[in-house]
């Protein structure tokens, strides 16, 4: 089932702009009130899912394909993460049992912040893989605009750049990002 509370919030960046709203989720039909805003949530998803639903019309199918796009970015970055580590074979089995995986079989095409949140999240561990350590705070400060939870990575890294140092860097960038994100949806 799509997220009721995303589609409505999505459906009033479609219908209202996201500047006329100041990119903050408005979840209420309308007419709209200033108690109507709602910024509990990041807003990158429902502003996403409002430019699918200016593009292509409001409906489940149009949240429904969307979803499905980045399950299968997810499933692609996995593939890549997965060829640097164990190459070819193993890189599309990762992918493989990321797509098989029952979660994301039962809940793929939910409209949640998770799923954008973890492509942003992977694609982050593979720019860190590479050295790319901008590439991969601006990619987790992305994912701070999705999805609050991708701020508890930030520790975790910074405690593995401990005994990695070559991995300090990105850990520093990733935590700028993160708290750029996070500061960015609270403001």
């Amino acid at each position: 089932p799509v997220s009721a509370d995303l589609s409505i919030l999505a459906r009033n960046f479609a219908r209202q702009g996201i500047l006329h709203l100041h990119a903050v989720p408005v979840d209420n039909n309308p007419p709209l009130r200033n108690e109507d805003y709602y910024p509990h949530w990041p807003p990158l998803l429902p502003i996403l899912l409002g430019l699918c639903f200016r593009t292509f019309g409001t409906s489940e199918r149009v949240a429904h394909l969307l979803m499905l796009c980045l399950v299968i970015s997810t499933a692609l970055l996995l593939f890549r993460l997965g060829q640097c580590w164990l190459g070819t074979a193993g890189g599309a089995l990762t992918g493989f049992f990321y797509l098989t995986l029952p979660v994301t079989l039962q809940f793929g095409h939910l409209v949640s912040q998770q799923s954008l949140m973890t492509l942003f999240l992977v694609g982050a561990v593979l720019a860190l893989m590479q050295g790319k350590t901008l590439l991969a705070a601006g990619l987790i400060f992305l994912g701070a605009l999705a999805a609050w939870e991708i701020v508890l990575v930030v520790p975790g890294l910074l405690l593995v750049s401990r005994w990695h140092p070559e991995l300090r860097r990105g850990a520093i960038a990733s935590a700028i990002g993160a708290g750029a994100g996070a500061a960015t949806s609270a403001a």
